[in-house]
């Protein structure tokens, strides 16, 4: 009788416990992989909004901080470098000869290393009104 009981003992084999735990961590890198991407975007989405903001915080100061001439200026801000760039800009209409502004376009340039160890940048350009020199 005793024999009969043991066949009808319902409980798990230590075979079908590891293949549960082969097939649980599997699925456990798969999230954790899953997770470490997002995380990933999320740093590099925060980096392209720093970037932004430092470049639009450059171009605010020009005429200002920065004199509104021909030139190109550089720094650092964080693990951000930013590249700032003045230049008389040709203008698609004649103009009078004696003219009381000219424009100057003004691009900057920020670059930084992404998690991942690559090279991002973010440009914008704007066009100011200066006094002719």
């Amino acid at each position: 009788m005793s024999t009969q009981l043991r066949r009808n003992d319902h409980g798990f084999t230590l075979v079908e416990i590891l293949i549960s735990f082969s097939i649980m961590t599997i699925a456990m890198l798969v999230l954790f992989q899953g997770f470490s991407t997002n995380l990933q975007n999320v740093e590099t989405a925060v980096n392209y909004r720093e970037a932004i903001h430092i470049a639009e915080s450059r171009l605010a100061v020009v005429g200002f901080e920065v004199p509104l001439v021909e030139g190109e200026y550089s720094g650092d801000m964080k693990q951000f470098q930013w590249h700032l760039r003045i230049a008389p800009r040709e203008s698609e209409e004649p103009l009078p000869e004696k003219q009381s502004f000219v424009l100057f376009q003004v691009d900057v340039t920020v670059q930084w290393i992404d998690p991942g160890q690559k090279e991002q940048s973010v440009s914008l350009t704007t066009v100011r009104l200066g006094k002719p020199a």
